[in-house]
């Protein structure tokens, strides 16, 4: 996966390359789906007259998880960090409650939504956190990780070094 130049950083999708090799991992053969927009587009509300091909095209603008696992007796909502910091958590909350009036997904509404934090640096805090909310946490380290953290500066390698 080394797609950058020496010395500089290029943009990569890398937690959604993350995310992929991470769920062909962990659910082969299960239905699953990356990039998932969530939730109904606000924008349909405001206009009349749009078709449901239009509306469906709305879904750009909405949040969208990592991914989503239709396990036939469950639904796992993933959200995939290569480093920690705020805010995965509260993504997953959201996805929980979009995934619940999206109508895309109504044939899964009713089986019991999982949300997973997968992460490669891990943040104690942030899994503690994970875990005192419901939030499974998994530690995954794409085979690509080691080449990717040699170009990061130090600090950007490892969770901040705070205690609670």
């Amino acid at each position: 996966m080394a797609a950058w130049e020496e010395g500089k950083r290029t943009w990569q999708p890398r937690e959604l390359s993350m995310a992929s090799e991470f769920i062909a991992e962990y659910f082969p053969g299960i239905p699953s789906l990356t990039r998932v927009h969530l939730g109904v587009p606000a924008p349909a509300t405001q206009f009349e007259g749009l078709t449901p091909e239009e509306i469906s095209l709305l879904r750009v603008y909405n949040r969208w998880a990592d991914a989503i696992v239709l396990a036939p007796d469950r639904v796992i909502i993933v959200e995939c960090k290569i480093r920690p910091r705020l805010g995965p958590l509260e993504g997953l909350e959201l996805y929980g409650r979009l995934f619940k009036t999206d109508p895309q997904f109504a044939t899964y509404r009713n089986r019991p939504i999982e949300k997973w934090f997968v992460y490669a640096v891990e943040d104690p805090i942030l899994n503690m956190f994970a875990r005192e909310r419901g939030i499974k946490t998994v530690n995954y380290v794409p085979k690509w990780l080691p080449e990717y953290l040699r170009i990061l500066q130090r600090r950007e390698t490892r969770a901040p070094l705070t205690e609670i």
